[in-house]
């Protein structure tokens, strides 16, 4: 699984800033290749949400507390997971405006955000 669209997100997106081509690599490397798809399932596509993809830039995030719990812990567990999706948004900016990625499902409602990787050359 990924092995090949690892190779083509290094070929084909060599320019990409640190951070955006640690992330379309680890994307890459969690999708299906093409031509080895299990039935149903659909080839340079990553379902693993922002959190996620805050795990693969190395920013590794607590636990989400509770609405209710207003400690200091909480309340810099908060701050930390705010800070780390800043962090995603910005590399998932750069990968769109690279070209290397393209949004297919927005996330809502508790559903993550699918997104197709550009690892064809002819696309």
């Amino acid at each position: 699984m990924g092995a090949s669209n690892v190779k083509a997100a290094l070929e084909l997106h060599a320019t990409l800033e640190h951070r955006a081509m640690r992330a379309l690599l680890g994307m890459a490397v969690t999708a299906y290749d093409p031509g080895k798809a299990p039935a149903g399932k659909l080839a340079c596509r990553y379902f693993g949400g922002r959190e996620g993809i805050a795990e693969i830039l190395g920013r590794p995030l607590p636990p989400e507390p509770l609405r209710s719990d207003m400690t200091s812990a909480a309340t810099e567990a908060r701050r930390a997971r705010q800070r780390a999706f800043k962090i995603v948004e910005a590399v998932m900016r750069e990968l769109r405006e690279h070209r290397a990625m393209t949004v297919i499902v927005d996330a809502h409602n508790g559903r993550r955000a699918e997104y197709e990787l550009h690892l064809d050359p002819r696309s």
